[in-house]
């Protein structure tokens, strides 16, 4: 039963989470449009140090190192459920162990 409502808790998740994809894809799909660029022009003009004044074009090279390091970060703290599983099934005790405070 715990089981079972688990696994549907994470169905619902997932559902939410494929739900807010899309309305994410939507809303890119609106500001290229307003735009009237590409995704590829976009990414252009932005690699682009000419668009931009020099102090322009160095605080956007210091905000691409943050998120770049913000987003490395992230990533390594990813729990993998292979790992996890492993490490909670190592610490479970024999049976004839007793618990002591």
């Amino acid at each position: 039963m715990l089981n079972q409502s688990h696994e549907q808790a994470l169905k619902r998740q997932l559902k939410e989470i494929e739900r807010e994809n899309e309305a994410f894809e939507r809303e890119k799909v609106k500001l290229y449009e307003g735009l009237d660029m590409t995704p590829e022009e976009m990414h252009q003009a932005l690699r682009d140090p000419s668009r931009y004044s020099k102090e322009d074009w160095k605080r956007l090279q210091e905000l691409k190192k943050e998120m770049e390091e913000l987003l490395d970060r992230d990533l390594k703290n990813i729990r993998n459920p292979e790992k996890a599983k492993a490490a909670y099934e190592s610490r479970n005790l024999p049976p004839w162990a007793l618990f002591c405070r």
